[in-house]
Order: C-alpha cells, then sequence, then structure tokens
C-alpha cells in the first residue's frame, strides 16, 4: 500500500542534505524538489534535528567530516546508530566503511544533480523493493511455520489412532510395524474385539498426504468404531442387542458415506472378521493389497476378493470370502508402501522379495519376523527416503487349550 496524504496524494520519500555549502545546498534542493521532500541541515545542530525526525535517506558532504569533524560527530554517530541508508558525496580515496561505517554509499561528486537525484530515485526503489520481498518472505515463512504445525499436528493425530497395544487372547499374538513417510500420508490399522468371540481386522491406505489425507482417516477410524459408529456394530432389539455387519456390508457402507465427491478422496481397505473359536476368517477388500497368509508348512496364500476403491460408488460390488486358520498359521496385512518403496536407482522392494523374506522369517517370533521384513527393507533402500507409509499387521493363531 502506498502512504497517501490527508490530500489522497502519495507521500513524497525525505532527504536530508547535510552541508555547509549553500551553492550546493540550493542545485540540490531545486533538482530533488520535484521527487522528494527536502529537509537541509546546514549546521550540526539542525542537521541532528532533522535526523531525530527519520527521513528516508541522508546526503551528507563529505567536507563536514574533515577538519571540522568533531562539531559533526554527534551527526555522524546518530546517524550509525538510526540504520538510516546514509550517502556521502564528494568523497575521496581516503574514506571508506571503515573510516565512516555508517555511510552506506559514496558519490565522488555532485557536478550532475540530475545524476544525483535519478540515483537517490534508483536507491529509494530499492529500499521499496528490499521491503515488499522483506515482507513477501516473512509471509512465506509464517504460511510454511503453520503448515509445518498442521502437519505435527496431523502426523501426531494419525500416530496415535494406531494402536499401542492389541487384545490379550490366548492363543493368539499381534505384532505391527509403521514406517510414516516425509509427509503425512493416510494408513490406518486396528484390531477391534467386536463381542466375546469375534475380532474386527482392518488396514486402510486413503489416496494423497498431508493433512486432508489425515482428516480422513481420522473420520473414517470413527464410523469404524464398535463405540462411536454403527457401520460394524449396531443394535436390535432381541438378544444380544447388537449385530455384526459382514465384511462386504462394511465396505458397501464406507463407499456410501465417504464418496469421492464429497471427500476429494478415495481409499482401499481389507476389512475381515475373525472368529477365536473356529479359526474362520471373513474377509472383504476394497482394491486392497491381498492380505496373505502363511501356512505353518511354509504356504502362502492370498486373499483375494473382489472389490473397487472405496468412493467410486459401487462400480463393482465387494465379494466376501472366507478361509480357516490353522494352528501355527499367520496372517499379514499390510499397504502398497512397503512393496512399492524404491531404492536410489529406482526399483522397487516388490512383493517377491517380501514374500521371500517373509517366508524365509517364518521359524522366528511373530515380532522378530515382522522387524526383520522391516530391516530387509532398510537395507534394501539405503538411505532413501520413504515416499508413502509403511505399514504392516501381522496375526498369529493357535486355538484356546
Amino acid at each position: 500500500m502506498v502512504a497517501v496524504n490527508r490530500h489522497g496524494e502519495p507521500l513524497k520519500k525525505r532527504v536530508l542534505i547535510a552541508s555547509i555549502d549553500s551553492g550546493e545546498i540550493a542545485a540540490l534542493a531545486g533538482e530533488l524538489g520535484p521527487c522528494f521532500e527536502v529537509w537541509v541541515g546546514d549546521s550540526p545542530v539542525l542537521a541532528e534535528k532533522y535526523l531525530r525526525g527519520m527521513p528516508d535517506l541522508v546526503l551528507a558532504a563529505r567536507a563536514l567530516f574533515g577538519a571540522d569533524a568533531d562539531a559533526w560527530e554527534s551527526f555522524a554517530n546518530g546517524c550509525e546508530l538510526s540504520g538510516i541508508r546514509c550517502i556521502l558525496y564528494g568523497a575521496d580515496g581516503s574514506v571508506t566503511r571503515e573510516t565512516l561505517p555508517w555511510c552506506g554509499h559514496f558519490l565522488p561528486t555532485i557536478s550532475s544533480p540530475p545524476l544525483v537525484r535519478e540515483y537517490l530515485k534508483a536507491l529509494t526503489q530499492l529500499d521499496k523493493i528490499t521491503r515488499q520481498l522483506e515482507f513477501s518472505q516473512e509471509q512465506l515463512l509464517s504460511s510454511r511455520s503453520e503448515q509445518e504445525e498442521g502437519l505435527r499436528s496431523a502426523t501426531h493425530i494419525q500416530q496415535s489412532l494406531m494402536p499401542e497395544t492389541f487384545p490379550t487372547l490366548p492363543g493368539i499374538n499381534f505384532a505391527r510395524c509403521f514406517r510414516p513417510c516425509q509427509n503425512v500420508g493416510g494408513d490406518l490399522f486396528n484390531v477391534l474385539r467386536l463381542d466375546e468371540n469375534i475380532l474386527g481386522i482392518y488396514m486402510l491406505d486413503v489416496s494423497g498426504h498431508g493433512v486432508p489425507a489425515a482428516m480422513v482417516t481420522v473420520a473414517v477410524y470413527q464410523a469404524l468404531s464398535p463405540h462411536t459408529g454403527q457401520i460394524v456394530k449396531y443394535p436390535q432389539d432381541a438378544p444380544p442387542y447388537y449385530c455384526l455387519s459382514a465384511p462386504h456390508e462394511v465396505l458397501s457402507q464406507l463407499d456410501r458415506e465417504y464418496p469421492f465427491e464429497r471427500f476429494d478422496a478415495f481409499f482401499t481397505i481389507s476389512y475381515m472378521l475373525f472368529d477365536q473359536r473356529t479359526g474362520v476368517l471373513r474377509y472383504a477388500n476394497g482394491a486392497h493389497p491381498s492380505p496373505i497368509i502363511l501356512r505353518l508348512d511354509g504356504r502362502l496364500e492370498f486373499l483375494d476378493a473382489e472389490g473397487t476403491l472405496i468412493g467410486l460408488g459401487g462400480l463393482v460390488e465387494f465379494e466376501q470370502e472366507q478361509i480357516r486358520l490353522f494352528p501355527g498359521d499367520r496372517l499379514f496385512l499390510y499397504t502398497d508402501g512397503l512393496f512399492e518403496y524404491e531404492n536410489s536407482l529406482g526399483e522397487q522392494f516388490g512383493l517377491e522379495r517380501m514374500h521371500q523374506v517373509l517366508k524365509r522369517q517364518r521359524k522366528n517370533s511373530l515380532e522378530e519376523q515382522c522387524r526383520n521384513l522391516l530391516e530387509a527393507l532398510h537395507e534394501f533402500g539405503g538411505e532413501a527416503p520413504f515416499e508413502d507409509d509403511v505399514s504392516l499387521l501381522a496375526m498369529e493363531f493357535a486355538p484356546r487349550v
């Protein structure tokens, strides 16, 4: 915004001429008058008075700081302390920034007052541009600080949704690994004890990164909670006074609740119900990487079920399948950030490498197996940063004794 006077006219920049040469003063004032508001300090007292008024520029004669320098010492100190841009004219080689540190610019002569005028105009324009740049930089830093604070908050929220502990159940072990990417992602997994015998297990991955993905993750987390939503468990009038939604019903409901047009995001998900008594696992997939069962004998089985991205309006119906887990079998859910992780050469870790590591580690404890898989990922990638969240949730089943 341009400063104006009470008549709405732009204010002129103020130039203080410090000189005792009346001829120089007249020449400079006459040339600068149309472009600047000129203040004349032709004595130390008057120059100091005008300096306290904070002019935009000080144009001082070199002659003032020669034999009569003591008389102008207080003025020179004021120039240094004020931070005002000062130009010394008539300077010779004996004057430097070391001898007069308050001078930012030196003019050898004022034989051409019009050139002095243009020089001062250029300096004031430079000052204006510099202030605008500093203001823009401050705004940018402020905006960046707000964004970083928002990302830190979103990261904290996302990670607070991840389970720190799992239900303590006879014959069932859980393990988890989560490595966030540089930006806030949209991965989420959980294990829910829905009743005395049934566990709800899910993993999802919201498209995109940053705060919007994290906010969708929070909303879906609440929707899948049996305490705050009615998607996975809803009341009924007859005993046991609740009903558990089948996996394909959960995905269909999520697809209706989270359309892409509303949230500008879609997500993939694997949702399953596990019966601890029988080992039966019912599952449905919404375009999520297929969960894996590692059998006790080392065979891998993939839980494929037809289904599309959540948020696309049911383009494909969600299929539901079931499979049975036996003593010693292990279940793995993961996001694509694991097998799509790239090293510095652009090579992906890949599903095949992930499968081989899981099979080699099958005789270790579940927690060691997951940890060793992440170590293999780090070894493969070296120092390459994570471009996506890496999430892994594992369960080992053994029936109650």
